[in-house]
């Protein structure tokens, strides 16, 4: 895999002229809002690079890189339509949602989670969530996620866990997993929700 981001930065200062570049590109915005570029794609989140006579083009991707996101009065009645449904509170959702994405619809994690509520794939099959992508699809599968964690464990720590690393290592370790990145998520989404009491 070649990373270009010092070719990215020649092109960028008029050094390389991009018509003089072959196909075969492929970028990604990370969550951290940075561009991955690469001549090998890694998943599915890889779009083909188009390069053109300009810069305009990089421009464009990185003025774009937060495109997809919606607007908070939206985030807000979506999650709270989907907790009234689900009989989840709307203030964890929106805390879940913050922590997540920060209500990017079209985020994706370096471990392939989507969308808004950071839904896995395989367990996006099991909510039947055909489209990661949509914000109101997305919220409903991720509250319904949320609420069949809440019961399983019957606590929020432990529901927190388990939708960052899966119940089934949440049952394995009896408890919120030894992951530095489960513990420091529960932490961030109680905070949250702390704030907004």
């Amino acid at each position: 895999m070649q990373v270009v981001r010092v070719v990215l930065l020649m092109v960028a200062l008029g050094g390389v002229p991009l018509s003089s570049w072959g196909s075969g590109f492929y970028y990604a915005i990370k969550p951290d809002g940075s561009i991955h570029i690469t001549d090998m794609p890694l998943s599915p989140r890889f779009k083909p690079f188009r390069f053109t006579n300009s810069v305009n083009y990089i421009r464009q991707v990185a003025l774009g890189i937060r495109r997809n996101q919606i607007p908070r009065p939206q985030v807000e009645h979506l999650a709270n339509l989907a907790a009234v449904q689900y009989g989840v509170d709307p203030r964890i959702v929106l805390a879940v949602i913050d922590v997540e994405s920060g209500g990017d619809a079209g985020a994706v994690s370096p471990a392939g989670a989507q969308g808004i509520m950071q839904i896995m794939p395989e367990t996006a099959r099991e909510l039947d969530l055909a489209a990661p992508f949509d914000p109101a699809a997305n919220i409903d599968a991720g509250v319904r996620y949320l609420r069949q964690m809440l019961q399983r464990f019957g606590d929020l720590r432990l529901a927190l866990a388990a939708y960052n690393a899966g119940p089934g290592a949440v049952e394995r370790h009896g408890g919120i997993p030894p992951y530095p990145e489960t513990q420091m998520y529960v932490d961030r989404v109680l905070s949250r929700l702390q704030a907004k009491r």
